[in-house]
């Protein structure tokens, strides 16, 4: 199945998709968060689904995590706190009164 991640947390993942999805249907997953590291093996469950404006990828679906191993969610978790660290660096300056 050709997708796309659009988002991701140690919860679950919305996908862009070519195809709809049922609610409810189980999926395996194996991807990369970036080329840099190993796969990441899950399974989920098809949340919610919606279409959308997009040619490519007319089709929105929300992926729940229900079997990942403690290393795979530590990859997750440090994935996204490193993408938050880079959109909202901590101001490190000091200001005087």
């Amino acid at each position: 199945m050709s997708s796309r991640c659009e988002d991701v947390s140690e919860g679950g993942m919305r996908l862009s998709t070519l195809q709809r999805l049922d609610l409810g249907m189980n999926l395996t997953l194996d991807f990369k968060l970036d080329d840099s590291m190993d796969s990441i093996t899950a399974k989920a469950k098809v949340v919610w689904q919606d279409n959308r404006d997009n040619a490519y990828y007319p089709f929105a679906v929300g992926l729940k995590f229900f079997k990942i191993n403690s290393a795979d969610s530590k990859k997750i978790h440090d994935y996204v706190n490193k993408m938050l660290c880079k959109e909202n660096p901590a101001d490190t300056t000091k200001t005087s009164n």
